[in-house]
């Protein structure tokens, strides 16, 4: 379901809209502190 809205994926599993917003502001806050501690590319001097 990549690309996919909440909305969508919502229809798609049978699942209420809310409850599917829900996991995927998990997911994104998940993937976000997971690469927060990565370093970020720099450029080649």
């Amino acid at each position: 379901m990549a690309g996919s809205t909440a909305r969508t994926a919502a229809a798609l599993v049978g699942v209420n809209k809310t409850t599917a917003a829900y996991y995927y502001h998990r997911l994104r806050e998940t993937i976000y502190q997971a690469t927060e501690d990565e370093t970020p590319l720099t450029c080649f001097q």
